[in-house]
């Protein structure tokens, strides 16, 4: 009789003791005893809107600016100064070179510059328009007769060169520096035209050689230059 009382409340302590004991393990987030150290949470790492080391050296790397020198044909020494715009892919250039030159026996002088916009595509590749003028001053000897200058003279003529500009070019960008080169044309007609012979002034309608019976005077540039 004793045992069926004793039954019953040994069934009720035991189910105390569990009710306890899993109180403890949900607050021990479900380990499995007692005395087991809770698990400590990593906290996934905040992601820092602070630029790295290596992303400030590449926005500080981007340069915006150039300034270039190059040996150039018709103008046999050129300075360049190049500017990217806000607008992706373009950029603004104004460049002026001079030089001399002996070409068919005849001095050629050439000074002058071009200015316009580029539009650059990949592989450094780009199109150029824009404007340009030279200054022009060549001589040659006259082999066929026309008007008042004879066969065998000695003709001066001095001209500007204006007109829409034209080129296709590519550079190959550095950290620090830049390299290139590029091809176009001034497209127009030598105007003002004045010419000489021995002194002595001629009728600019007479000159049938050099610039002043061409359309269009080629341009070629070599380039490398400083970025800013």
């Amino acid at each position: 009789m004793k045992n069926f009382i004793y039954a019953p409340l040994f069934l009720i302590f035991l189910s105390f003791f569990a009710y306890t004991n899993d109180a403890v393990l949900l607050d021990n987030n479900t380990y499995e005893y007692e005395d087991s150290e809770p698990e400590t949470l990593i906290e996934a790492p905040q992601t820092s809107r602070t630029p790295t080391e290596s992303s400030k050296s590449k926005v500080t790397s981007f340069k915006n600016g150039s300034i270039k020198i190059a040996p150039s044909v018709p103008r046999l020494g050129l300075v360049e100064f190049e500017y990217q715009l806000s607008n992706p892919g373009f950029s603004a250039f104004l460049n002026y070179g001079s030089g001399q030159a002996t070409i068919n026996e005849g001095d050629t002088k050439v000074a002058g510059y071009a200015l316009g916009i580029r539009y650059y595509i990949p592989y450094g590749f780009y199109l150029g328009l824009g404007y340009g003028s030279l200054d022009i001053e060549y001589s040659y000897v006259q082999k066929i007769q026309s008007g008042d200058i004879s066969i065998g003279a000695n003709v001066v003529a001095n001209g500007q060169f204006p007109g829409p500009f034209i080129e296709l070019g590519n550079s190959l960008f550095f950290d620090n520096f830049v390299l290139g080169g590029s091809i176009g044309a001034i497209v127009g007609k030598l105007k003002n035209l004045t010419a000489t012979v021995e002194g002595t002034a001629v009728d600019p309608n007479d000159v049938n050689e050099g610039v002043a019976t061409l359309d269009f005077i080629p341009q070629v540039t070599l380039f490398i230059g400083l970025r800013f």
